[in-house]
């Protein structure tokens, strides 16, 4: 059994959809992203494909799946481009949400 954990962020994606809104009339595109809930069936769906004794655990994930989409200039409009990790327990942290941990400790705020 695998217990698994999904992160989701649109980082810069709202305000880009709010620009191009403003200069296009064109509210097609906020329609077009994935949102929260959908990316989280998606994955949920592909972890179950390939684990089938797969369940969530967003307190003690043994694996995250973190996607962010991504606002990448040339792009064409109403394209949208996501990143997507899979990582294991020990370069996440699931307190207080789930995100990457540091890889290297910040050795300036030591050294004061």
């Amino acid at each position: 059994m695998i217990k698994f954990a999904v992160g989701y962020s649109r980082r810069g994606i709202d305000e880009t959809v709010n620009k191009t809104q403003k200069n296009d009339n064109n509210s097609s595109i906020q329609q077009g992203l994935m949102d929260r809930q959908q990316c989280f069936k998606v994955v949920a769906a592909a972890v179950k494909s390939v684990a089938k004794d797969a369940i969530v655990d967003l307190k003690s994930p043994e694996v995250a799946v973190l996607v962010e989409v991504l606002p990448i200039s040339g792009v064409p409009v109403g394209s949208s481009v996501a990143g997507v990790s899979v990582l294991p327990a020990e370069l996440v942290s699931a307190k207080p949400r789930l995100c990457v941990k540091a890889l290297v400790s910040d050795t300036k705020t030591k050294n004061k």
